[in-house]
């Protein structure tokens, strides 16, 4: 089963200063909260002034950020620990604008995504967000795009979404606000029902300004059956039983997981999706 959106917060604005997005509502351990932030100038990098009782983390490499002359985008994810409250971003000169999304059902350690990302450099009116291969089925497909426009509160900002390779697509958010020179955020969540790669999100109409943009893939634990156990791989390398430190590889037996599931450690910090699984018969 692929991971799904719980909901989002509201946006959270501030022309000069930073801003203190909401979480959502019927927050449950485990979920993976998700805060996309908009930001001019685009050469200043917001940051996380309060993690007010969490843990986050920048999406990707470059603090999290794609950016270009116009506006910045940064991604940061946390997961949620149950007493975590709303976080407070530093200031940026300019303007501020972000907002939480939270998504259940995903690895609970490791890094629950694949991501890529970029900022165009010029100002365009039809974006397109970059294609992301996975190697697990029913990943949950987060397309995010913010820009430095239009200048007026409004819903609906970007239109025509296509991607033929992704399934029940729906808009999470998609608005903008007049606040300082303005800006627009969206996000847009599908299922891939299959590994591969995810294709290009293009035809992304809007008006004309600059824009960033990420795709993410929020990733499933790994289902694992036998007659013996009905057990759940997270985000582990099981490098204590391979000996393939650093590499983000296993490949064992079905019956050595069964023979070790109460007894292993999980060894955290490798890339959730290389893990490999080789299952032999036994006679």
């Amino acid at each position: 089963m692929p991971p799904s959106v719980v909901g989002t917060g509201a946006l959270a604005t501030s022309a000069g200063g930073g801003t203190t997005p909401a979480l959502p509502t019927g927050l449950a351990v485990n979920d993976i909260l998700i805060m996309h932030v908009a930001s001019m100038p685009s050469g200043e990098v917001p940051s996380v002034a309060d993690a007010a009782g969490g843990t986050w983390t920048f999406v990707g490499p470059f603090s999290g950020s794609q950016s270009n002359s116009g506006v910045r985008g940064t991604w940061i994810w946390s997961r949620y620990n149950g007493t975590q409250t709303a976080p407070t971003l530093g200031a940026t000169s300019v303007a501020q604008y972000s907002r939480i999304t939270a998504v259940r059902g995903c690895i609970t350690t490791g890094d629950p995504y694949i991501q890529d990302g970029l900022a165009p450099t010029f100002a365009e009116t039809v974006s397109a967000i970059t294609s992301v291969t996975t190697a697990v089925d029913d990943c949950l497909i987060l397309d995010c795009i913010c820009g430095n426009g239009p200048d007026a509160d409004g819903t609906g900002v970007y239109t025509g979404w296509t991607n033929a390779t992704l399934t029940g697509a729906a808009d999470v958010y998609n608005d903008s606000s007049s606040v300082g020179p303005g800006a627009s955020m969206a996000m847009r969540a599908a299922t891939k029902a299959t590994a591969g790669a995810t294709g290009t999100t293009s035809a992304i109409a809007h008006a004309n300004f600059h824009v960033a943009y990420k795709k993410l893939a929020l990733l499933p634990p790994i289902a694992i059956t036998s007659g013996v156990l009905a057990a759940t791989l997270d985000a582990v390398t099981l490098e204590a039983m391979t000996g393939l430190a650093g590499f983000g590889i296993a490949a064992i037996t079905l019956d050595a997981i069964v023979a070790l599931a109460t007894a292993w450690t999980p060894v955290t910090g490798g890339n959730p999706w290389m893990i490999r699984l080789e299952v032999e018969e036994l006679p």
